[in-house]
């Protein structure tokens, strides 16, 4: 068994998670439907063999097919905020194989959703002419960790159904292969001071620098994604344990796992059984106590800005021998209650 997921590594999935929903609730995305057309008279649903699949993950020719949009939508039970009135995400559940329509594990076409890259791997290997297309919805906004953003000076596109003159940033490489498309928001714990929670208790009270790192191909839309992220200042975000709770994509794929329980109900904290563990999802609540924003400069073409939330964090378990004791919301252990 690995070793335990702790506080850090717990608040970048939580923010991450929280981050992809709220963008989500505002109407940050794309449906695609099969067949559909882009302006210039190309079928945006349409997948391409990635012709370098065989260097890269050692499989054949035509087993790998690449959408030209990355970050395929997989929560389900989205709802959106306000006034917004455009269709829920579109949660891709097959492919359309010259015309018909087949499900992951179609006994002839049996494939796998990647659905942080924008792939398809098909078990055996399809002729590069094949027609492959699919139902899907997309991201207009990437999240992400640090350290996909230390690599990410030199790779930024926008996410385009562009085929063509692939090395301009208002293109993107066509299969996309490894390149990551902007809008993105890369996330980082920094700075953490701590303090007693009261006299006498080895609780502490903990405030973590959530660092979200913007880039964005122009100043209105990196405006408009530290809005949203900027108003969400005084929240309260439950805290998932993901040591017992199951991760929504799994696996080399990075397919919907089997077990997913989508993040509102993880909200919801009630008990929940899985292959991974058993018991409530919410383990502590963080406060987004305050919020700062700042304009960075930018390089090349790039527009960046940094938002900084201070996320105070309450462990409150005064009679855990050594003061740091997980247990749900609900089950705390009181004062009066027995040591453990």
């Amino acid at each position: 068994m690995g070793l335990e997921l702790k506080l850090r590594a717990l608040l970048k999935l939580n923010y991450k998670f929280f981050a992809d929903m709220t963008f989500l609730r505002e109407g940050g995305y794309s449906n695609v439907a099969s067949g559909q057309t882009f302006y210039d008279g190309g079928v945006t649903s349409v997948f391409l063999p990635d012709l370098e699949a065989p260097d890269y993950y050692g499989m054949s020719a035509g087993q790998v097919w690449q959408s030209p949009f990355r970050q395929f939508i997989y929560e389900s039970g989205v709802v959106l905020d306000g006034l917004i009135t455009q269709a829920v995400p579109t949660i891709m559940s097959g492919v359309y194989v010259n015309g018909s329509f087949r499900a992951q594990d179609d006994s002839t076409y049996s494939h796998h959703i990647d659905f942080l890259q924008g792939r398809i791997f098909f078990d055996s290997p399809l002729p590069l002419d094949t027609q492959v297309h699919a139902d899907f919805a997309y991201r207009h906004v990437r999240v992400d960790f640090e350290h996909a953003f230390n690599q990410q000076f030199s790779d930024g596109y926008i996410e385009s159904k562009y085929a063509t003159n692939p090395e301009t940033s208002f293109q993107l490489v066509y299969p996309s292969g490894n390149k990551q498309p902007f809008p993105a928001v890369f996330i980082e714990i920094d700075r953490r001071s701590t303090k007693p929670y009261e006299l006498g208790n080895r609780s502490l009270t903990i405030t973590d620098e959530v660092k979200f790192h913007i880039w964005a191909l122009d100043d209105l839309q990196r405006d408009n994604i530290v809005d949203i992220l900027s108003s969400q200042e005084n929240k309260t975000i439950p805290l998932i344990d993901f040591n017992k709770m199951p991760m929504p994509l799994s696996g080399i794929f990075n397919e919907l796992s089997p077990e997913y329980v989508p993040y509102q109900l993880l909200l919801k904290n009630n008990l929940i059984v899985t292959t991974i563990g058993s018991g409530t999802p919410v383990m502590a609540l963080t406060y987004i106590d305050k919020v700062m924003t700042e304009n960075v400069p930018g390089n090349q073409e790039y527009e960046r800005a940094l938002v900084t939330y201070y996320v105070t964090t309450y462990f409150n378990f005064p009679v855990s021998p050594i003061g740091y004791s997980y247990g749900s919301i609900g089950v705390i252990p009181k004062i009066g209650d027995p040591a453990f």
